[in-house]
């Protein structure tokens, strides 16, 4: 399973987010939205808020979770 969080620095809940998932040894990547090549990618996926993550299964993309949520949800 793969997880690719839109964050950006100055968001309190990507930085809270991102700090639990590295507790709870979930791995992710990380598109940071405050660079251009970040800002473009968040629009080609229609990234509405911070954060936004997705999960894909393989090349399926299986959730998108947007805001902080319980750990659990990014299982």
């Amino acid at each position: 399973m793969k997880r690719i969080i839109f964050s950006a620095a100055w968001c309190a809940q990507c930085t809270a987010l991102k700090e639990s998932l590295r507790t709870a040894q979930i791995d992710f990547d990380e598109v940071n939205v405050d660079t251009d090549e970040g800002a473009a990618v968040a629009q080609q996926n229609a990234v509405r808020g911070l954060p936004t993550t997705m999960i894909f299964q393989g090349e399926e993309l299986i959730k998108t979770i947007v805001g902080l949520k319980p750990v659990a949800e990014y299982l």
